[in-house]
């Protein structure tokens, strides 16, 4: 190993960075598993009860849980019930409902993120304190905490506008509240501003007569949460309670009459209380996992590259101890103890590295992407071991594959094999490589079939199968693009393009390995790159085309819609023509004959046509006006044959199961809805009974009296944000790009490890050339000449790659644009094309030149010793 520290370096560094890979993943897939909220409206209840907010389908025996957008609530009379049960010190109930403040924070104080309200009654929960002034009484007092107190100025007695589901009212601060219990400061909860009503003004808003979304148990001194949890669970499951109780990881059948309740304690329950907070990690977790697989893959690919490339510059040797003696399995054993030690000293230094990258990429996670800072990243023993182990076990895999056939072939034909090959690649490699891309073909296809956002995803695995089929036979390959790129490069290369080409032709499998580590670069920052653009510009095209309306109100917050009275006192103002609002939720369908939540929106049949342009096919939006009736996708209705007319049946945000006919058959769904019906098939089946937003067309020339109005409201309703149409739809995009960028910090993790995979290939093979330099340079080759062949190898061989990947990227970004727009078209954007070419031929060259560059320093008679 002493007398080849090139070749050792250079599996040292693929081993070291694969072990820093899976230590990363692990420790963030650890991370995101185990975070939770800094505190939550529930800190002070032991056990909480809710509806279960997930669906249930149950087919062969396969069940599949997707979420609700507004479950059925509890029966408030399982509050009484509840305080019976042994060992309950106090039972509260919460009916939140969205509501916010509508006037401007006082002077330089920050904007608010989000609100909620709720019912005096569940302060307890917290709990919240009161610190000045008293109770809410009336139906127009409220009371706010301290931190909300202090943003807007607010004091006990002070009137303040509120916009919640009944619209925009004024309220009068009874008091003010602050939270007793760890993890506060600042006089709030540090993810969300609450305020509190009176308990029948809040069932009142909350739009849920009878029924309470949560019911927080608060324990006797020195009563358990898992004892008290058993009681609850027995007292639930009496008969006439109108609920059945289990744990929130055991299935149920979606089928019942009976609301399902949850029971949730410790982190389950502090998730619970900060759904702002614990939305995002687990939606974080499932892109750690995404990062995991596809990392599984090139951490295989990478490493058995290394060491292929590493053995096969070993060829000769083996073969001339096969001569002298040595048995197939003695070379094995040689090979897999020098794999198991490469691993065990990368084991260190890959460790550490992963928790630099684990780190490293949290803290991007936490300012790009808006992952809460609650994702903690702790590396512990086990994540290192797994790299560890991942490292070890890839290693001695990938050595005993490449030393394979060196060790099984007679010793004469080993020995002739090292400077001739007879062949380049076996007939397994060769069958594993056309069932991937007959794999790959179907997938392709049935992401056609499939189209929208999920055909796109289908890409990913269609890239994933190309590969597997490129790189099994990338020797083949190689010698089929051989000659013309090789002979491009000797027509401009004069006589040294053609002494590369001539090199490149008679060491297949070396370019072959160099090539197929620029291909693995070029498609992977392909996919990500290029099929990202296609979804982000489709999506602003239909945008626009969709968006017809002049101006477009939404809402400032997010967690807080539009109130429905703002359609009225929009269609009031001068020069409103047309005003149509949307509210939009989702509803579950099946994708691939599995129950899946697809996007829905509601709108005014009469008027939505005027203000929205969805591409309608067949039908007419306003045939929604029918009751029972929806307008479907083309992706979406495609995958199914239906048409208009047809009778489909969806399961609705409430959990209800709802027997439709097709009105309509739309194109323009990117950014809107798979799912469109009536306002009033929805109403009390989203999560919050607002608008999203609001579409106003102007008369003909009577723009500016619309704007000036328009104006006037936004500055006196501070909720409301005024856009024109083009805002509005690059909004869209611009929302698509924001809710992405997790994925892409992630994914580009993996790109600058296959960058660095590379880099290490292109290296080695070069590094290990020396005494080939030197024999060119004793010939009478000048240095200038010897660094100029290999560069233009390398030109030959990244030549090759670019071509392979390039074809690659482009079947996924047509396979994108065809799911997305149902023609596959090739519309290639050049600008990041062309960035990707640039960032391979620069690190493709940078990596062949420098150690041409430190070899060639020495003197030539030294590099044969």
């Amino acid at each position: 190993m002493r007398s080849r520290k090139t070749a050792l370096g250079g599996t040292l560094a693929a081993v070291t960075v694969t072990v820093a890979l899976v230590t990363a993943w692990l420790a963030l897939l650890f991370a995101g598993r185990a975070a939770t909220p800094s505190a939550d409206r529930f800190g002070a209840a032991a056990v909480l009860v809710e509806p279960d907010h997930e669906f249930q389908s149950t087919d062969g025996g396969n069940v599949t849980r997707l979420p609700l957008d507004r479950p059925v609530g509890l029966p408030s009379a399982l509050v009484g019930h509840l305080r019976g049960v042994e060992g309950v010190r106090d039972v509260l109930a919460d009916t939140p409902f969205p509501a916010r403040i509508a006037d401007r924070p006082a002077g330089s104080a920050p904007d608010v993120a989000a609100f909620s309200g709720h019912p005096w009654s569940a302060a307890g929960l917290t709990p919240f304190r009161l610190v000045a002034g008293r109770p809410p009484e009336a139906d127009d007092e409220i009371v706010v905490d301290a931190a909300t107190a202090r943003a807007f100025d607010l004091r006990p007695g002070a009137s303040t506008r509120v916009v919640t589901s009944e619209g925009t009212t004024a309220f009068r601060v009874a008091g003010i509240a602050a939270p007793d219990t760890p993890g506060t400061s600042e006089g709030g909860l540090p993810s969300r501003s609450v305020l509190f009503v009176s308990d029948p003004v809040a069932a009142r808003l909350a739009g849920t007569p009878g029924r309470v979304a949560h019911i927080g148990v608060l324990a006797r001194p020195g009563t358990s949460a898992e004892t008290l949890t058993a009681g609850v669970r027995r007292a639930l499951d009496q008969p006439g309670t109108g609920v059945s109780a289990r744990s929130a990881d055991t299935a149920a059948d979606g089928g019942a009459t009976q609301v399902h309740a949850r029971l949730l304690t410790g982190d389950a329950k502090n998730r619970a209380g900060a759904p702002e907070v614990g939305r995002p990690l687990a939606d974080a977790t499932l892109v750690f996992g995404l990062m995991g697989g596809v990392g599984a893959f090139l951490s295989v690919f990478a490493i058995a590259g290394a060491f292929g490339l590493a053995l096969l510059n070993r060829a000769r040797e083996f073969a001339l101890l096969r001569v002298v003696g040595a048995t197939g399995w003695q070379i094995r054993r040689m090979v897999s103890a020098e794999a198991l030690l490469i691993a065990v000293v990368a084991a260190a230094p890959g460790c550490l590295l992963g928790v630099l990258l684990a780190r490293g990429l949290r803290e991007l996670l936490v300012t790009r992407a808006g992952v809460p800072a609650e994702l903690v990243v702790t590396v512990g023993p086990g994540a290192c071991a797994a790299g560890a182990g991942a490292g070890v076990l890839l290693s001695l895999t990938a050595s005993l594959a490449a030393s394979r056939y060196a060790t099984r072939v007679r010793a004469a034909d080993a020995l002739r094999d090292a400077d001739a090959p007879a062949r380049l690649v076996t007939w397994p490699r060769v069958v594993a490589a056309v069932l991937a891309f007959a794999g790959a073909t179907a997938l392709f296809v049935l992401a056609q079939h499939l189209g929208g956002e999920v055909g796109v995803a289908f890409q990913t695995l269609v890239l994933l199968l190309l590969l597997v089929a490129a790189l099994l036979v990338a020797a083949p390959l190689t010698r089929v693009l051989e000659p013309p790129v090789g002979g491009l490069v000797a027509l401009l290369g004069g006589a040294t393009g053609h002494l590369a080409h001539l090199n490149s032709r008679a060491a297949i499998r070396r370019v072959a390995g160099a090539s197929a580590a620029v291909l693995l670069s070029v498609a992977m920052a392909g996919e990500v790159v290029l099929v990202g653009s296609v979804l982000r510009d489709v999506t602003g095209r239909q945008a626009r085309e969709r968006t017809v309306a002049d101006r477009v109100l939404t809402s400032a917050d997010a967690s807080v819609g539009l109130p429905h009275e703002l359609v009225g006192a929009v269609r009031a103002m001068p020069g409103a023509e047309a005003v149509s609002a949307t509210r939009y939720g989702t509803v579950i369908s099946r994708v691939l004959g599995t129950p899946d939540v697809l996007p829905a929106a509601a709108v005014d049949p009469a008027t939505a046509e005027r203000v929205l342009d969805l591409g309608v096919r067949s039908g007419s939006l306003t045939a929604l006006a029918d009751p029972g009736t929806v307008a479907v996708s083309r992706t979406h209705s495609g995958e199914h044959g239906w048409h208009v007319g047809s009778r489909v049946t969806v399961t609705l945000g409430d959990g209800t199961t709802a027997r439709l006919t097709v009105a309509a058959v739309f194109d323009r769904s990117l950014g809107f809805a798979d799912f469109v019906f009536a306002a009033p098939a929805l109403a009390g089946r989203t999560a919050a009974d607002l608008d999203d937003a609001v579409f106003v067309r102007a008369a003909p020339g009577r723009q500016a009296e619309l704007d000036a109005a328009l104006a006037a409201y936004a500055e006196a309703n501070r909720t409301v944000r005024v856009r024109t149409g083009g805002e509005f739809a690059a909004d869209a995009e611009t929302t698509l790009a924001r809710n992405a960028t997790g994925s892409y910090l992630v994914l580009g993790v993996l790109v600058v490890f296959t960058a660095l995979s590379l880099a290490n290939t292109l290296v080695v093979g070069t590094a290990d050339r020396a005494r080939e330099f030197a024999l060119l340079r004793l010939a009478g080759a000048t240095r200038r000449q010897v660094a100029a062949t290999v560069l233009l190898e390398t030109v030959v061989a990244a030549g090759i790659g670019t071509i392979l990947g390039t074809v690659i990227a482009c079947v996924t970004l047509a396979g994108a644009r065809g799911a997305l727009t149902g023609t596959i078209a090739l519309d290639l954007p050049l600008g990041d094309y062309a960035a990707i070419l640039g960032g391979a031929a620069g690190l493709s060259l940078l990596a062949s030149a420098l150690p041409v560059v430190l070899t060639l320093r020495s003197r030539p008679l030294a590099a044969l010793r």
